[in-house]
């Protein structure tokens, strides 16, 4: 949710491009939390192929 609110932030000070530091702001909470969620998902991703025996479900996913 905090990535949508901060997307919202940056795209309506983009339309007046007035406040660049508001967007550089908000820019950086968006990478941050992308990074965050990629983490997340590699880590997941990585136990998947540790753990599952069955090729099934890793096809699955």
């Amino acid at each position: 949710m905090d990535a949508v609110l901060n997307i919202g932030i940056a795209i309506k000070e983009l339309k007046t491009m007035k406040n660049h530091e508001a967007i550089a702001e908000a820019c950086k909470k968006i990478n941050k939390l992308e990074r965050k969620s990629d983490d997340i998902y590699n880590k997941n991703i990585e136990e998947l192929f540790e753990s599952e025996q069955d090729v099934k479900n890793i096809i699955k996913y």
